[in-house]
């Protein structure tokens, strides 16, 4: 039943919510490497300084939903990889699925480096940990979990279509959540990220370059 789904598109979706004129600061003390780690750890792991939100004109009240809309993004990204049919499932699936993405946001691991400007661009040393979660209950736990489904269709067990999409939809969460204590990291990636000022005069991480991060930041 599973299939596999690229994330790019989501991954552009989500930059275009986060980085591009929102996230973003300028001025005659503008840091790059600071508006990376500054965008990234709002986006992961919903910390962030005053001066931070200073920086980008954020209150903490809309730091707080850039944070939820990223979420919101990885649900969905969620549900078309596992094909989970929320529409089809009962109201305790997706707040389970929203609450399993704050957990597994928390050990989200990266690491700036230095930067360097070529004209109006900067380019920032970004070296990533991907978290090996969701490759482990591939590997692992998922032909175990696909032979037992099966006889428990074979067997009739589910009436409804919802009672099948959200039986589906609670076995994923389950196999997931049963490795969130255990989460490690494949081997880092390091890569140059672009960080480009706008007509407007703000900077913003390039598009391309937030993609390739949020691919990272979780490997599927």
């Amino acid at each position: 039943r599973m299939k596999r789904y690229i994330k790019k598109g989501l991954a552009l979706t989500l930059s275009a919510l986060l980085c591009l004129g929102v996230l973003a600061g300028c001025g005659s003390s503008f840091s790059a490497t600071d508006l990376v780690k500054g965008n990234l750890d709002l986006i992961y792991l919903n910390q962030y300084s005053s001066e931070y939100l200073d920086s980008v004109n954020l209150t903490k009240e809309e730091a707080d939903q850039q944070y939820e809309d990223g979420i919101a993004v990885e649900v969905e990204y969620f549900c078309n990889y596992f094909e989970v049919v929320l529409d089809s499932c009962d109201d305790t699936i997706e707040p389970q699925i929203t609450e399993l993405y704050h957990k597994i946001y928390e050990h989200s691991k990266y690491e700036v480096g230095e930067e360097t400007r070529n004209g109006d661009t900067y380019l920032v040393e970004l070296t990533v940990y991907p978290i090996d979660i969701m490759q482990k209950v591939l590997e692992e736990d998922m032909e175990a979990f696909g032979t037992q489904w099966q006889e428990r269709t074979a067997a009739g067990e589910f009436e409804t279509e919802e009672a099948f999409e959200t039986a589906w939809a609670q076995g994923i969460i389950d196999l997931v959540s049963a490795r969130v204590d255990t989460i490690d990291y494949l081997d880092p990636q390091t890569i140059s990220v672009q960080v480009t000022q706008g007509d407007d005069g703000l900077y913003s991480i390039d598009s391309n370059d937030f993609s390739r991060i949020d691919e990272m930041i979780i490997a599927y």
